[in-house]
């Protein structure tokens, strides 16, 4: 938020915004994601398109040890690309690597935005001890690409891109006299949030469920085999094929609230003073929601809350059960805008990924560690894995 307000974002775009520019932009991007036909059953095209060229890039590493987050956050960045701006980027393309870069260090970077945002006084300590300026000037670079953007789609057709449909949205009202809190400032924020929430808590939650598998083999067999059982030789998995893959979707469901990417969600403001059990929170509060207050209560997920066990989300009958505190894209109004888009791009990266690859670690025997770094979101320390093609899989 800090950098929102020296920068003169702040307030604007989605993840910040409150009140008629919050409301505004909500319910145009929802119904530009309509317009691009952004639902289930066209989405999954352009995911599926984007998953095989994953496939076949992670295939070149030939067994070696690799840093699979990496190429994860790549191929995810590919798609919200596509849609943001119409373009499929090259994994190797300068500019492309350059967003990327810069959109990983300011994630990593999160909690010196946190500490600044509740201490402004640290941004004036002597030579950038906490590597504010440094940050500060990543985010600049990364903005005047998203400022590129905007001038490459200024003329495009509407039903090309989010941006273009933006810009047409924005002309319409504007000549209709209405009033309007469309602007490309606006644009601006909302490109740059739904960039990062779009790439980046996807990338991270795929990165944690390899991670997973590395440590739980046993759960990597269990999804092979219901895959061989549901899927025939040849196919890969569709949206269709998900409810008969229970156990696959229960692994990505516990995936999502072990790793909990995003331990804190969005802050909220009090809009008037509330009394809670004897607490008065003065209106104008900021309210932080911790989600890992109810993904890792034990009362509801068992002493093992801290386990990954898929089993969990699966009833006696074997059939999907998924409790109302499962929450990872929080809840209410401010619930996530991308959770159709998120999971249906977990379901089809990790099916396939898993129905074409063995994960390995690098040693036999000697799973990568499950700590994590506390950035944006919560992501792993960076390990390495060994992605051996099954001798059964498809093409």
């Amino acid at each position: 938020m800090v950098f929102d307000e020296l920068m003169g974002y702040q307030g604007k775009g989605l993840a910040f915004a409150s009140g008629d520019v919050w409301r505004e932009h909500r319910s145009v991007t929802l119904n530009i994601f309509r317009k691009l036909g952004l639902d289930e059953n066209v989405l999954a095209t352009r995911v599926t398109t984007e998953v095989n060229r994953f496939l076949g890039h992670l295939d070149k590493s030939d067994g070696q040890p690799v840093n699979i987050r990496e190429m994860i956050s790549a191929s995810t960045s590919s798609i919200i690309c596509a849609i943001l701006l119409g373009h499929v980027f090259q994994y190797d393309d300068p500019r492309f690597e350059n967003i990327i870069r810069d959109i990983q260090t300011i994630i990593t970077k999160n909690q010196q935005i946190v500490m600044m945002s509740y201490f402004p006084l640290l941004k004036l300590l002597p030579l950038d001890v906490l590597g504010y300026k440094s940050l500060l000037q990543t985010m600049e670079a990364l903005y005047g690409e998203f400022k590129l953007w905007i001038e490459e789609s200024r003329n495009r057709d509407p039903r090309d891109n989010f941006i273009a449909a933006y810009l047409t949205e924005r002309t319409t009202r504007v000549r209709q006299g209405q009033t309007t809190t469309l602007d490309e400032i606006n644009l601006l924020k909302v490109v740059s949030d739904l960039f990062i929430a779009g790439s980046e808590t996807t990338s991270a939650t795929i990165a944690w469920f390899i991670l997973y598998m590395l440590n739980y083999p046993d759960v990597q067999r269990k999804i092979v085999n219901e895959i061989d059982q549901h899927v025939e030789k040849g196919r890969a998995p569709t949206l269709r094929d998900k409810p008969r893959l229970t156990y696959v979707v229960a692994s990505i469901l516990e995936t999502q609230r072990l790793s909990s990417i995003s331990p804190v969600s969005i802050v909220r403001t009090c809009p008037k003073d509330v009394h809670i059990k004897g607490f008065t929170v003065p209106r104008g509060s900021l309210v932080v929601p911790n989600l890992d207050s109810v993904l890792f209560d034990k009362t509801i997920w068992g002493q093992d809350a801290k386990l990954f066990r898929p089993e969990r989300f699966i009833d006696e009958q074997g059939r999907l059960k998924v409790p109302e505190e499962f929450v990872p894209f929080g809840i209410g109004r401010r619930v996530c805008l991308g959770r159709v888009m998120a999971n249906t791009e977990l379901f089809l990266y990790i099916s396939r990924m898993v129905q074409t690859f063995e994960f390995l670690p690098p040693r036999p025997g000697q799973p990568p560690s499950m700590n994590y770094v506390l950035g944006l979101t919560a992501v792993p320390e960076p390990y390495l894995v060994r992605a051996l093609r099954r001798n059964t899989c498809r093409k």
